[in-house]
């Protein structure tokens, strides 16, 4: 130590009196490439060449990368936030919305099922949209302690990823089908995945499928109030009530003149208890309801949906066209068949007439930015005639400006697949809204 401190010390006094040198980093280089801007297609005609298509200057056999068209992200709806993209090849601002037929496109729950990915069933082995499917996977369940966990076949990614996240990993698809559900349970397909199913797998399907219609009523709900076109509540709904006259003549004529609705439910309140004369709570967990000690009805229910065209079909109108096309169908929903449990019911009508309640301030706030002083009455609230208990949902290229109501009109039609009420029926309950039935074809 005593030979090392002196040289140390003459080192540091030596490299103070030297320059400091200062490394810096080397910059990257400056892009100088202009963006390229497409050429036109290629001429492949004859007509006015003095030369051949091979001695151009952009040759469309060397040089064919020039004539690909770049991708870019797909057009979304206009958001609130008003962020604006640039465009990597022109170098330019713009805003990538969707134009008037993409928004129509959009709006429709029959397109978005059928553009849902591809997955393949468990049972026929074919591919079908994500949205006609139920994706189950492998769940383990502890049991007593010291005791190996055991893996049950059971749903999974039915509810909304905001309320509960679908399990990672590998998972099974199966047709949204109560037959289907039965024929896996009975079959035992199931086993090459897990070794254990619930028994009352299909009571647990029913309810996670209905809990999803009011998770997307409550998400409905929140966004509806941040919309970029707040303007516009009173000219493209989202939601209404039928007046009890509109309903009248609806059971007459069994015509629902709206080509822009998507689903009509008739969701009547709920009666209190008979025996404690108490209000039934509403239950939107994804947990079991309360257990009910009702007597059975004295008359059978309802269907879950019935198809209902949007106009009357003249012969006028199938001798114009080529091929002959049925009209538009929309689906009408009874509420008493489609959610039994008076708990569920309950909580389906308090969303549905929460939304009624954001539309009518959207409507309210509206008419002070107009500075408005004759105020119209809306049809189903307010006016002469009284509101009845059928809810009127839409869907078009304008009102997905203000909100999405696809989703909810999706996991609606989902319930109806799952009674097999999409797959059967002849051809006059067939419409627009029409999926044909996966065929189950077992494996022998």
């Amino acid at each position: 130590m005593p030979r090392i401190l002196p040289r140390l010390i003459e080192a540091l006094k030596y490299a103070a009196l030297q320059p400091k040198v200062i490394q810096k980093r080397p910059e990257r280089p400056i892009n100088t490439r202009q963006p390229l801007s497409k050429p036109p297609p290629p001429n492949f005609s004859p007509d006015g060449r003095e030369h051949s298509v091979l001695l151009d200057d952009f040759n469309p056999i060397i040089h064919r990368k020039e004539y690909q068209r770049h991708k870019a992200a797909a057009p979304t709806l206009p958001q609130h936030n008003g962020k604006r993209r640039k465009n990597r090849y022109t170098g330019d601002t713009e805003r990538e919305v969707m134009s008037e037929e993409e928004r129509r496109w959009q709006s429709s729950p029959y397109l978005r099922i059928l553009s849902s990915s591809m997955r393949q069933c468990l049972l026929s082995k074919n591919l079908y949209p994500k949205d006609t499917l139920i994706r189950c996977a492998g769940l383990k369940v502890t049991g007593p302690r010291g005791s190996h966990p055991s893996v049950y076949f059971m749903p999974d990614g039915i509810e909304h990823p905001r309320f509960k996240h679908p399990k990672r990993g590998h998972g099974n698809y199966v047709v949204c089908s109560k037959a289907a559900f039965m024929t896996l349970k009975e079959r035992g397909f199931y086993k090459r995945f897990a070794p254990h199913i619930s028994q009352r797998i299909v009571e647990h399907i029913e309810h996670l499928l209905r809990v999803r219609v009011l998770q997307e009523l409550q998400l409905l709900s929140e966004r509806l109030p941040h919309a970029v076109s707040m303007n516009k509540a009173t000219a493209h709904p989202i939601i209404r009530r039928l007046t009890r006259e509109e309903f009248q003549t609806f059971r007459q004529t069994n015509v629902i003149p709206y080509e822009n609705a998507v689903a009509l439910l008739i969701v009547p309140p709920v009666n209190r208890n008979p025996v404690t004369k108490e209000k039934v709570q509403p239950h939107t967990s994804s947990l079991p309801t309360p257990a009910e000690d009702l007597s059975p009805p004295n008359k059978p229910l309802p269907p879950l949906s019935v198809l209902h065209a949007t106009k009357t079909p003249s012969d006028n109108d199938l001798d114009t066209l080529d091929p002959p096309m049925i009209p538009a169908k929309i689906p009408l929903y009874n509420g008493v068949a489609l959610f039994p449990s008076r708990f569920q019911r309950a909580a389906l009508h308090k969303a549905l007439n929460k939304l009624l309640t954001v539309e009518r301030v959207a409507r309210f706030r509206e008419l002070r930015e107009l500075k408005s002083t004759s105020t119209q009455p809306s049809a189903g609230e307010t006016g002469h005639s009284k509101a009845s208990h059928a809810y009127l949902i839409f869907s078009d290229e304008n009102t997905i400006l203000r909100a999405d109501t696809v989703p909810l009109a999706i996991s609606l039609w989902r319930l109806r697949m799952w009674e097999d009420s999409a797959y059967t029926g002849d051809e006059g309950t067939r419409g627009s809204w029409f999926i044909p039935a996966p065929p189950v074809v077992l494996p022998s």
